[in-house]
């Protein structure tokens, strides 16, 4: 078995906290019924949806990327 090093036991200590939080915090991918979302992506394009007025699925989706943007990086 290898030898862990301490910064690879301190990496695998943060994994578990991230884990830890994203389970914790069950409220943070809530919608709204009937609700439009708008945004920007990281490589500054845009997004935008709404959720059903019953909340069970989205409607509408649509996005767009910067020009010269296409295809994988």
């Amino acid at each position: 078995m290898a030898k862990l090093t301490i910064t690879s036991l301190a990496a695998m200590a943060a994994i578990a906290a991230y884990a830890l939080f994203l389970q914790s915090n069950p409220t943070s991918a809530d919608h709204i019924n009937g609700a439009s979302y708008s945004g920007t992506n990281s490589a500054g394009g845009t997004v935008d949806f709404s959720v059903s007025a019953d909340g069970l699925q989205v409607d509408n989706f649509h996005f767009t990327e910067p020009a010269g943007q296409c295809g994988p990086r």
